[in-house]
């Protein structure tokens, strides 16, 4: 699952959210090879549209799903699914 930032670790500690950890905080972040193993990769979002916007409702429909949830939606739901018509 991984684990956080050195930086956010050390804030905890120095404002005693946390307690019971003995850390150097002259320590310095080493490299991480699970951590990069893990990371998922993708392609860059590009900043400008790349092809023309639909000309119909429905032409065109993006989607994306989320999950699972945790926790679970008060109904009991572990996923999220949206749908973005491209002409509207």
């Amino acid at each position: 699952m991984g684990h956080i930032a050195p930086e956010a670790a050390r804030k905890l500690i120095r404002d005693s959210a946390v307690t019971g950890i003995d850390l150097d905080m002259n320590s310095q972040p080493t490299f991480c090879d699970v951590c990069a193993k893990a990371k998922p990769t993708q392609r860059p979002i590009p900043k400008e549209q790349s092809s023309s916007l639909a000309k119909k409702m429905g032409e065109k429909v993006h989607s994306n799903v989320w999950g699972p949830a945790n926790p679970q939606s008060f109904d009991a739901k572990d996923y999220f699914v949206s749908f973005m018509d491209d002409h509207t």
